[in-house]
């Protein structure tokens, strides 16, 4: 068997080498590999901006409401939009009908028929982010209120359903309102469509390099984005010359790496807590591996025995089949644990707001506060441990993302620390010990 893994490698690789040469040469010419998106590192809002900006029938884009329509027939409503309706394309909606009217939706669909409200689309993005406490059903309390039709679109790189803390209640009362979608399948084949209605050249190239931004960049499991290199691999298993061997070896390696790469995270996992260990000695560290293979989900925290804080790296995989792993460092008060589940001291929460939150944001430029995190940002450097990059460095030079970790542990500890430990008649019952 080592061999013939051997043969099969060495022929894929000598094949790959081929065609990458190649489309080097050819790329010359055509710079098939060129996009503005990496250069402008699209964030979340900018992201729906552009959506919005799409599906805007009065938009820049200059062709009318057929990018509506074509996103309309993506999700299956036809009865929702009509020639002669008018739409209404919003983003960071207030949910000012409910209780919570801080929450804001990122892209909205309005719709009006006769001069009346007709449909509400919600869209909630999610390429990265990851739900609040009750986010979906304040959506849909909020909308359900304002159209007598309305959807909540819940937008994901691979299409995964919302997390039960987020849309427990829509799920239940009124999940047939409910659609996950994804960016790889619904939204580039949305982008595909309106490409080949576009009458504007410069709006097609656009929309090809946003469908390929979609389909690659916010998918982490895609293991390979070069449509060359995918070409050159199904031509390879799939000649008749020894077809066999290859698929059957082909398939060895797929069913099993879902174990390599949870073998080497987990190696990683106890690196890292052993470093933890030596460089904080006068802390409390903890690792939770809360699921077990394939749904490997390792948290890693800090803290000192009365403190109010503790400071976390969370790798989590929510579901097995549908994995979206990410990475965050960030600070969240102690919570209090009662019969109907987690509650937190309000007064405490909002003490730590006023004190910790402004201190966090001022270092890292960016952050949320939300029940109970104070997410400080997401890792410049290794953000996705289940990327092919990122496991080679685990795997074979952990100790390079081992001192990237301890140190960005150091820097926010840096913050929070002389807050945390400085007298204060608010802070005296969280006094550390020792």
């Amino acid at each position: 068997m080592r061999a013939k893994l051997d043969s099969f490698f060495h022929d894929i690789g000598y094949r790959l080498k081929i065609a990458q040469d190649t489309k080097k040469l050819l790329d010359k010419r055509l710079a098939s590999s060129f996009s503005l998106f990496p250069y402008i590192a699209p964030n979340e809002n900018r992201i729906s901006e552009i959506i919005r900006d799409l599906l805007d029938p009065n938009g820049n884009h200059g062709q009318g409401d057929i990018f509506l329509q074509k996103f309309i027939e993506i999700i299956e409503k036809p009865e929702f939009y009509e020639s002669g309706d008018h739409a209404f394309i919003r983003t960071e909606e207030h949910t000012t009908s409910i209780e919570n009217n801080k929450r804001r939706i990122d892209i909205l669909i309005e719709i009006k028929r006769n001069n009346q409200h007709h449909a509400g689309i919600a869209i909630e993005n999610k390429p990265w982010a990851i739900d609040q406490n009750k986010q979906i059903d304040d959506y849909s309390d909020h909308i359900r209120q304002h159209y007598p039709n309305y959807y909540i679109i819940y937008l994901t790189p691979d299409g995964r359903e919302p997390p039960e803390h987020s849309a427990a209640k829509t799920k239940i009362n009124d999940k047939e309102t409910l659609l996950p979608i994804s960016y790889k399948y619904h939204i580039t084949s949305w982008l595909q469509a309106c490409q080949k209605e576009s009458q504007a050249e410069y709006v097609r190239q656009f929309l090809s390099d946003f469908s390929n931004y979609c389909q690659h960049n916010l998918d982490y499991h895609f293991m390979i984005d070069d449509k060359t290199e995918i070409q050159t691999i199904s031509n390879y298993l799939l000649e008749k010359s020894n077809n066999k061997n290859r698929l059957q070896i082909a398939a060895m390696i797929a069913n099993n790496f879902k174990k390599i790469e949870n073998q080497i995270i987990t190696s990683f996992v106890e690196k890292l807590l052993c470093a933890m260990k030596e460089k904080f000695q006068h802390y409390k560290i903890e690792e939770k591996s809360k699921n077990p293979y394939p749904a490997h989900d390792y948290s890693l925290s800090l803290t000192k025995e009365n403190w109010p804080i503790y400071i976390e790296i969370n790798n989590q995989n929510k579901e097995p089949t549908k994995t979206r792993p990410f990475f965050l460092i960030g600070v969240s008060p102690k919570t209090e644990i009662s019969k109907k589940g987690t509650v937190i001291d309000k007064n405490k929460k909002t003490m730590l707001d006023n004190l910790i939150y402004p201190k966090i944001i001022q270092q890292y430029k960016q952050g949320r506060n939300d029940n109970w995190w104070f997410h400080c940002s997401k890792c410049d450097k290794f953000e996705c441990w289940t990327q092919p990059e990122t496991l080679a460095v685990l795997h074979e030079n952990p100790q390079e993302a081992i001192d990237y970790f301890v140190e960005e542990f150091s820097k926010i500890l840096a913050i929070v620390k002389p807050l945390i430990d400085k007298p204060s008649e608010v802070l005296i019952p969280c006094q550390p010990a020792g």
